[in-house]
């Protein structure tokens, strides 16, 4: 009876303890259930502002912070203004011609492909043919590029007196057999498509059908430059007669593979009334000499990142520090989760987007009234003390820390904007001309030394400059090297907007205008 009475308290002990653990459990179980819930609507809200986000970034050209396809998407395309006319051209303009009319306007000029049935029939059996008509169509073909070799003389005379009377070599280097078509299609194959020497020299030898080395392809990439120099030197010392306000200045590092260390590229961009596209290489980092010389006679805005190096130039000009840099670090922080970080992007989104709306009111009354007489001077107040608030109170060492130190020690030079309405935001122009260069890094990685990288910054400069100007690059390089030596003479003559640029240099807009 004992025994009987002792397990059923037993029994009544471990239903009770089941009991209890099972309530235990679907308290926790709704305690999750609030936090998946929680965590839902906190998702739901990021995804939105995301959305918001990449619609601002889509808006001023900011791709880097957002894929291809995330810009694409349909959250992030802004509304389109009620009443406002569908952007694009009038109907009747060269864009919204038919593809037919196009192509039958782009075949003028070009022997027709004349496709006859009767052709290698017997006379006998082409007399009993009766022409029937024809029928047009139309083909698009590359043409591929070939390599041929020209013999070259030079004749020479006796003049009056005994005197010896000759022609001074049309080589664009000296001793070389390479042609200026050549050479620019070296130049503009490493430089603007990123095809690496060795891989120029094999293509080289297989037109050539005799063998030309990589080390061949690289000198005649260093010596087309040095019979460019003279027009690159004018190209960099139009910018103070360029009517460009604003400058915007970026460096990047290029190993040098033979002296084992880093050189740096320093890019300029600027758009006047003649967009300048221009490099110069650098042992060091430091600006001196190498930015003086992009600056040459510049008195306007110069828009730089946060480098300590371009603070000396604020006694001669303007300086806006990059806006887009300093919300960079603050946006990396958000995209690990920092709610402090995300509410800092959203405030600079903020200033992104009154800046939108005064450069639509600017020719109303000029940009720096447009600025303070919208929402920015609110907008930018609010960021100022928002950051400056993390700058006081955030543990030292944090990484949000860090953003706001940054954002501190650019002091004023960050909103100088506010001051100077000839000043952008960002620096995203030099970025982009200094992508240029890492892109193409990506193909050959290092310049030899010194002359390899004097060779790279003064072939990018004629490629982007022309380009700039809507000037055929391969073909202004080549016609440039034809006349070596007046240009040498007379650089100003053979810039991308010279007079003398011979029509066919420049590049067809759209729709073939």
């Amino acid at each position: 009876m004992e025994g009987n009475v002792g397990e059923g308290m037993g029994e009544a002990s471990c239903v009770a303890a089941l009991r209890a653990e099972l309530a235990r459990l679907r308290a926790e179980n709704d305690a999750l259930r609030e936090e998946v819930s929680r965590l839902e609507s906190r998702l739901a809200g990021l995804v939105k502002e995301l959305g918001s986000e990449r619609a601002i970034v889509k808006r001023y050209n900011m791709e880097r912070f957002s894929t291809k396809r995330d810009l694409e998407s349909p959250s992030a395309a802004p509304s389109k203004p009620a009443g406002k006319k569908k952007p694009g051209r009038k109907p009747g303009s060269r864009a919204s011609e038919p593809f037919a009319a196009a192509l039958e306007r782009l075949s003028r000029g070009n022997d027709p492909i004349v496709v006859d049935p009767a052709e290698g029939m017997g006379d006998e059996e082409r007399s009993a043919l009766r022409p029937l008509g024809s029928r047009e169509s139309y083909q698009v073909e590359y043409v591929q590029p070939r390599i041929v070799v020209r013999k070259v003389v030079y004749k020479s005379y006796v003049g009056p007196g005994g005197r010896p009377v000759s022609a001074p070599s049309i080589a664009p280097i000296p001793g070389s057999p390479a042609g200026p078509g050549l050479l620019a299609d070296a130049q503009f194959s490493k430089y603007a498509l990123g095809v690496p020497a060795y891989r120029y020299a094999r293509w080289s030898s297989a037109a050539l059908g005799i063998k030309v080395s990589p080390q061949t392809a690289t000198n005649w990439i260093v010596g087309a430059s040095e019979a460019e120099a003279g027009v690159y030197g004018e190209i960099l010392s139009s910018l103070a007669s360029s009517g460009a306000a604003e400058a915007h200045v970026d460096e990047s590092p290029v190993v040098m593979k033979l002296a084992g260390k880093r050189g740096f590229m320093f890019a300029l961009s600027s758009d006047g009334g003649r967009p300048i596209r221009g490099y110069a290489f650098s042992e060091t980092r430091s600006t001196e000499g190498v930015v003086d010389r992009l600056l040459d006679g510049f008195s306007g805005v110069l828009t730089v990142d946060g480098y300590r190096g371009y603070s000396r130039f604020a006694e001669s000009l303007s300086i806006q520090r990059c806006m887009a840099h300093a919300r960079r670090k603050f946006t990396d922080l958000a995209k690990v989760g920092d709610a402090e970080a995300a509410e800092v992007a959203r405030l600079f989104d903020e200033v992104f987007e009154c800046e939108r709306e005064a450069r639509a009111r600017a020719g109303e009354c000029g940009m720096l009234e447009a600025r303070l007489s919208g929402g920015m001077p609110g907008a930018v107040e609010r960021l100022r003390a928002k950051v400056e608030g993390i700058f006081e109170a955030a543990p030292e060492n944090s990484p949000i820390s860090a953003a706001a130190k940054y954002f501190h020690n650019l002091g004023r030079q960050l909103f100088t904007f506010m001051e100077d309405g000839r000043a952008s935001l960002d620096n995203n122009a030099a970025e982009r001309a200094e992508k240029k260069l890492v892109m193409a890094r990506r193909n050959f990685l290092f310049v030899n030394g010194v002359a390899g990288g004097e060779a790279a910054a003064i072939s990018l400069t004629l490629i982007e400059t022309a380009l700039a100007n809507g000037v055929e690059p391969r073909g202004y390089l080549k016609w440039v090297l034809e006349n070596r030596l007046a240009a040498e003479k007379e650089p100003k003559d053979f810039l991308p907007w010279s007079p003398r640029l011979p029509d066919g240099l420049r590049l067809r807009k759209e729709g073939g205008k």
